[in-house]
Formats: C-alpha cells, structure tokens, sequence
C-alpha cells in the first residue's frame, strides 16, 4: 500500500509541475520538477518513501527512456556526426574521469585518489531528459542537436563502466589498467551488438506475428513497452552495457523497413501516443525522485570531516574542470571538423564551444550513479568521503542545470527569424501527426461515403505538409520540382518504348500518357495541393479509371481486361518511378553538397504517404465517378456535390483532425519543442477553427 501511495503522488506531482511549467515559463521542466521534489521532501520528510535501488532505478526509467530517445533520434544526423558522438561518449568522459580526480585529490589529500575518480565518472554522463528540455528556448544547429542528443544516448554507459573500475580500485586497493581496458571495450561493444541483434530480432518477430493475422494494437503495443527492459536486463546479465544495448535496440528496431499500411499508421500512431505519455510521466518522475533525493545527499556533509567551505570549494572546482575539460575537448574537435578551412573564426568557435559545454548538464544518472558508492570497503571500514563525494555530485548538478537554463538562452538566443522557423516546422509537424491519425481512421472505414469524408479532410493536411517543406526548405523543394521534371521525361521515354512494343493497346497508352501529364501540371502549377509522384500515379490511376472507362466511350476500355491492362500499366511506372528515386536517395557516401540535397529531395518524394490511393484501392470507384478520395470534386463547390450525410461525415472527420492538432501542439509543448506563447497561438488558431466548424462552415 505505501509503494502505491507513493507512486500516485509522485504522479500527481508531476501533473502540478506540467501546470507549473506553463507559469514559470523561465524555467524548463526539468527544473521545475526538481525544485518540487526539494520541496516535498524538505516540507514532508517521512511522507515518502525515498529510497532509491540504483540499478532498479536504471531499468525501471533510464532504460525506456533511452530506447524511446533513440527511436526518435535524427538517425541520417546521428550517422554524419557519430565521430564527435563517440569521442565525447568515451574519450571525454574518460578526460573529466581523470581530471575531477586528480583535482580533488590535490586539494583533499584525504580523499584517495580512486574514490575521486569514482566522483569523476559520474560526473562524465549527461542528463538526456534535460537536454532535450533546452530545445524550446535556445538556437541549436543540425549538427549541435545531433552531437547532443547523440552523446546523451552513449555516455551513460561509459560513465557506469569507468565508475564501477574506480570503485573496484576504492574499496580492494588494487586496479589492472589492461583489465580495465579490456573490460570496458567488452561491455561496450559488447552491449552495442547485443542490443543491434536484440533489435533485429525483436523486429522480426513482431513483423511475423503481423504476418500472421495478429494485427491488435494492444499487442503490438504492449510489446514494444516490453523490449527496453527486457533488453536491459538480458545485457547485464551477460556482463555487457545494457544501457547501450537499449539504445542500439531502439535504433535498429526502428531503423528496419517495415511493410507500410493504414493498419501499420494506425499502430504508430498509438504507439507513438502511449510513449509519449509514458515518457513524459517516467522523465517527470526522474526529476522529481532526483530533487527529492538531493537534500539527503547534501545535508549528511554539512556538518561533515571537511570543513563547509573546503566542501563549497571543492564542489566549485569539481564543476570548473569537468566544464572546463569539455570546452577544451568541443574546441579541438571543432578545428578537427573545420580543418580544411582557409581561416578560423576563433570568436565563433569559443561561442559554439561555450553553447555545447553548458549544453552537457547532469542529472538524474549522475545522481543514481553517485548513490551506488558502496558505504564500507572491503575490509569493514566505511568507504571514504562518501557524503562528500555524494555532496559535490549533487551540487554540479545543480550548477549544471542552472547554467543551462539561464546562461545558455542568453548565447544562444532564438531570435525572431528562428522563432519563425520553429513555429512552422511545428506546424509541420501537427500536420503531420494529424495524417497519421487520419490514415489511421481510413483504415477503419468500411463505407465509401466514410473514406471520402475522412480522404476529402486528409488531403488538406498532406496539402499542408507539401507547403510548408517548400517554406522550410526551398533548396530541397527546387531539387525536388528538378526530380519531377526528370521523372516526367523519363516515363515518357518508357511509355514511346511501351508503344513502339506494342505491348499495350493505343487506347491504354494515351490515357496513361495524358494521366502523366496532369500529374505534372498539378504538381508545378498547384504546388499547394502537391502529393508525391507515386500517389499522384495510383490516384490518377483510378480516377481515369472512373472517369475516363465510364464516361469517355472513345477511349475504349470499357471491359475489365482493358481496365486491368490500365492499371498494369500505371502500377510498372509507378515501380520504375520507385526504382529511380530509391538509387538517389540511397546514393553511397561520400556525397557533394548538391547531390546530397538530390538525395533529400528524392527521399521526400518517395516518403510522402498514400493513404488516399489505398482508400480507392479498397472502395473502388464510386457509381456517380468520383472515387473515394474525392479528386472529381471541383475546387471551390464541394458542398454541391456532397449529400447532407456526406457533410456530417466530413465535419466528425475535421472535428478529430482539430482533436489530433490539440495533442500535437501538447506534446511539442511537453518536450520543448515549443514555448508557451507559441502553443498558445497555435491553440488559438485550432480553436477559431472549431468554431467555425461547429457554426456550419466546412474547409
């Protein structure tokens, strides 16, 4: 019964900071749920149980989290930068191992030098929760947020590894620089393998168990919320990292292909929804367990054998050297990056290096690390400086959180053009999620007249998509408006081919032919209701289909032979259109600066959704022509056109569409993505909407 009372309040607290943090908007989550956990445990000292298992403490938060962390991570980014990623996950948390240590031990004598380079390795990890925190409030390029976030993912474990040695060293007096050596490389390659087979696997039986008719999002689900801790502990139990066989199992599970379907949208789309509450209860917890933690890790050292003010300084000094360690390290590895260059503009590298030194902060794992410091050696007597060592680890936390909440706003400023770009790949991202929530209610739609509501809603939010990647991104839109031009040059190249063959009827070619060209105009003439080249193809495909065998007697194809001769021909240029863009976009490396924006451009054609071809597909052509994805209705008079309980459909299918933005804009809210005046405009614009649909306007 304590456990559970302990649990629900925990959750509660986590519920007031989330309404707290929309007050205190100086301050990132993280440190709100902090300073809350201080306070509970400071104002209530008995009411909770406060003690903490470190290694159930890694298993049951660090390890969903991480893999979840690791599923979203920008892979290509993580890949480009996976150098600078690894150097600082072990080389630097190695440097600030060793010079913490040697730090303090030259300023303590009393503290033996293995027991300050246990404080050292926990001091090497950063918090990957409190990094992601700082995206809503400072400027961060591609490259800064991939190192980031990729460094959050793998210092962990190198941080336990060299911990766990200097430990060792502690408490037995005696340590194998070789053995250590070897040790350490085991455990980590040892996890990244495990983890990357652990995620192949798991894939694969996930992929079967679908291929077999078991299709239940609850299963799926369930199993997924199975896998980081099932992970973890199969690791550690063969001796390896599991905290990085987490993580490669996070990578590669999401990183395999997948059969791509509504059922399969529908999946991630709950999914995605239940990690990211689950997320956001455990990462709100994690603060608040550290918080609480905190006044027991540093009042025990107050009235301690080092004097306050020795305990104060040497906590300053602790703090100055891992920072300092990691500026010089971010320099080096900036003129490693920028060697080519002609000139370097050291006012510039200093700043970026400022930025990513304060944008390393410590948290929870440096805590729970810290708390495993056992509390006796080996021969009975108590392990030296303990709640000293666990008073510095606590208060560089806290330093390290400070700072970057209030110093790194202040150099890295997002200035109104960013606030700007920030506030559209927002946008672009609830549209976003609203298409996957759509494709997921197509894919329950056993009625044509409900596929065309929730289709005819859909489209406008794959429009919006289309618009905003040409805002965002206009070199990569032009590379793409190239593409399709090549692309239409090409097909028409095999479709001379098709009839100087003869394979197919004159009748079906020039239907194909003129379906091609207005795919072509639509995409450079209406660039707002642009789809990628594939569905344009499938939709065209049926809506000629409909329109062209039903209506247009001249072109002969009639009977259902020359109907499947139609869609034969559209589905093979469809698959060689597929062929062409997939070898661009899987160009190898090394890659010019304008072939890799060819390949970019050539992955958005390809990885634009199709749900509405799927609908027709399903439902076929409607009697009176128009198919299910409503591409006969003329722009401008859909309401002509549309029955009464077509209306009612359209209007539930856009009232969930203004549901599903809501979440959105939550959880780019909850994560940082976005500041408080942001989500309140966007709130805003969603809920002008809602009136004006509940009034009976309809988009």
């Amino acid at each position: 019964m304590e456990l559970l009372i302990t649990t629900l309040l925990l959750i509660a607290a986590v519920l007031v900071s989330a309404v707290l943090d929309q007050i205190m908007t100086r301050l990132s989550l993280p440190l709100v749920q902090m300073i809350m956990g201080v306070v509970i445990m400071l104002g209530a000292p008995t009411a909770l149980d406060t003690h903490l298992d470190a290694e159930l403490f890694l298993v049951l938060f660090i390890a969903p989290l991480l893999f979840d962390e690791s599923r979203h991570i920008d892979r290509r980014a993580l890949m480009r930068n996976l150098g600078g990623i690894l150097s600082l996950a072990i080389g630097l948390v190695i440097a600030i191992t060793l010079g913490v240590g040697f730090a303090l031990h030259l300023l303590e004598p009393s503290i033996p030098l293995a027991a300050a380079f246990a404080l050292g390795a926990t001091l090497g990890p950063t918090d990957a929760a409190a990094v992601a925190s700082l995206s809503g409030s400072v400027a961060l390029d591609e490259r800064q947020r991939a190192t980031l976030s990729g460094e959050a993912l793998f210092n962990d474990a190198s941080g336990v590894v060299s911990f766990q040695f200097a430990v060792a060293a502690a408490t037995t007096g005696a340590f194998s620089l070789s053995q250590a050596t070897g040790t350490f490389a085991i455990s980590f390659a040892g996890g990244l393998v495990l983890g990357a087979v652990a995620g192949l696997i798991a894939a694969l039986i996930g992929d079967g168990v679908r291929a077999i008719g078991l299709d239940g999002t609850h299963f799926h689900v369930v199993y997924e919320l199975v896998i980081p801790f099932a992970v973890f502990l199969g690791a550690e139990a063969l001796h390896v990292s599991g905290i990085l066989a987490v993580v490669a199992a996070g990578l590669v599970f999401t990183l395999l292909p997948h059969h791509r379907s509504t059922a399969r949208a529908k999946l991630e789309l709950v999914s995605s929804s239940i990690w990211q509450t689950l997320s956001f209860i455990l990462n709100g917890v994690v603060f608040l367990i550290l918080g609480m933690q905190l006044p027991a890790a540093l009042l025990p050292s107050w009235n301690g054998s080092v004097a306050t003010g020795q305990l104060l300084l040497l906590t300053a000094v602790a703090t100055i050297v891992t920072l300092g360690i990691r500026w010089v390290w971010l320099m080096a590895m900036d003129l490693l990056h920028n060697r080519h260059a002609a000139r370097h503009d050291w006012r510039c590298m200093a700043r970026d290096a400022t930025i990513m030194t304060l944008g390393g902060p410590k948290g929870a794992v440096t805590l729970s690390i810290a708390l495993t410091i056992p509390v006796t050696l080996s021969n009975g007597s108590a392990f030296p400086h303990r709640d000293d060592l666990l008073f510095i680890a606590s208060g560089v936390i806290v330093i390290t959180l400070l700072l970057a909440n209030f110093v790194m706003p202040l150099l890295a400023p997002q200035t109104e053009h960013q606030d700007d770009r920030a506030l559209l790949e927002a946008r672009r991202g609830i549209a976003e999620h609203v298409v996957e929530g759509l494709t997921g209610r197509l894919s329950s739609e056993h009625t044509r007249e409900g596929a065309f509501a929730t289709a005819f809603v859909l489209r406008g939010y794959q429009a919006q998509v289309c618009e905003l990647d040409d805002e965002l991104d206009p070199v990569t839109s032009y590379a793409v408006r190239v593409l399709i031009d090549e692309i239409g040059t090409l097909q028409e190249q095999y479709l001379d081919d098709i009839a100087a063959q003869g394979g197919y009827d004159d009748a079906t070619v020039d239907l194909c032919r003129q379906a091609l060209h207005r795919a072509t105009q639509m995409m450079h003439g209406r660039r707002r209701k642009v789809k990628a080249v594939r569905g344009v193809l499938s939709a065209i495909g049926h809506r000629f289909a409909a329109r062209g065998m039903h209506h247009s007697p001249d072109r002969h194809l009639g009977s259902q032979a020359d109907q499947r001769q139609f869609i034969a021909l559209v589905t093979a240029i469809q698959q060689r259109t597929d062929t062409y863009l997939r070898d661009i976009a899987e160009s190898p490396e090394p890659l010019t600066d304008d072939q890799h924006v060819r390949a970019k451009a050539a992955r958005r054609l390809t990885q634009r959704s199709t749900p509405l071809a799927h609908a027709n597909r399903a439902l076929g052509p409607a009697p009176d022509g128009h198919t299910a994805d409503g591409t006969a209705i003329r722009p401008g008079k859909p309401a002509q056109r549309m029955t009464a309980g077509c209306r009612e459909l359209i209007q539930d299918a856009q009232a969930q569409a203004h549901t599903l933005e809501l979440e959105a804009i939550a959880a780019l809210r909850d994560n940082g993505s976005l500041t408080h005046d942001q989500a309140s405009r966007l709130r805003h614009d969603v809920v002008i909407m809602q009136m004006a649909d509940s009034a009976g306007e309809v988009d």
